[in-house]
């Protein structure tokens, strides 16, 4: 026996939202909570707007009508055991003198900075080497380094003294023959008591021999020697007369 089955009609889905069909209170509480979260958010930024306006804006483009203010700098905290690294007593002030001696440029093979070694005075302090300082007179220097090794430059520089190291800044630049400075002559030692007070001085030997040999002896020999023998004979001997007689 066949059962006729009635033809399916057009579905119809129910116009409330599930949640609401499912548990009306829950979505009730999240409605509210949706609500209070919007309002709260609408009070923080009134506020921000409200204080934007107060205080001197940082950028144009944050308030027109705002004053320009720059950052504070941030300030440097240091350790508490950090101690300042001590400065060489060597180098001189920092920005507070300038040299002017003669100097000669060298170049350092690692770094391919030049360094400038000062020559010492009979009248000043030593100053150590310092690292030269890019500038139009150093290009200048280099490309008369180049052409003379061994150049002596007078030089005019501001030093600056940071992290244990000595930079010069060329102010003025001029080349000249380099002047080898000879020490001074030591004084003589005081002479010794007894000694003659007519020794030459500084104790060496006269050097005042004769450089020629006397020529003052005979060229040729005396010829004071009698030409004929003597005719006196002894006493008491036979003469001639005596022989005639005879």
């Amino acid at each position: 026996m066949t059962v006729a089955r009635p033809a399916p009609g057009p579905v119809q889905y129910p116009l409330q939202p599930r949640i609401l069909r499912e548990n009306p209170i829950t979505y009730g509480r999240r409605t509210l909570l949706a609500w209070v979260t919007a309002c709260v958010a609408a009070v923080a930024v009134a506020a921000v707007a409200q204080d934007a306006g107060k205080r001197p804006a940082k950028d144009a483009k944050d308030a027109p009508g705002g004053i320009l203010e720059e950052d504070r700098p941030v300030p440097v905290t240091r350790a508490v055991n950090a101690k300042p690294k001590p400065i060489d007593p060597g180098f001189p002030d920092e920005g507070s003198t300038t040299i002017n001696r003669r100097a000669r440029l060298e170049k350092d093979a690692k770094t391919g900075w030049h360094k400038v070694r000062f020559e010492d005075v009979p009248d000043g302090p030593h100053l150590p080497p310092g690292w030269a300082l890019p500038c139009r007179l150093l290009e200048r220097m280099e490309e008369l380094l180049a052409e003379t090794p061994d150049i002596v430059f007078e030089i005019t520089c501001d030093n600056t003294i940071y992290d244990q190291r000595c930079f010069v800044l060329m102010r003025h630049v001029s080349v000249g023959p380099r002047v080898v400075q000879t020490p001074p002559a030591k004084p003589d030692p005081p002479a010794k008591s007894g000694s003659p007070t007519t020794a030459p001085v500084g104790g060496n030997k006269p050097t005042t021999r004769p450089t020629t040999r006397p020529t003052t002896r005979p060229t040729t020999r005396p010829t004071t020697r009698p030409t004929t023998r003597p005719t006196t004979r002894p006493a008491g001997g036979v003469s001639a007369e005596d022989v005639m007689k005879e």
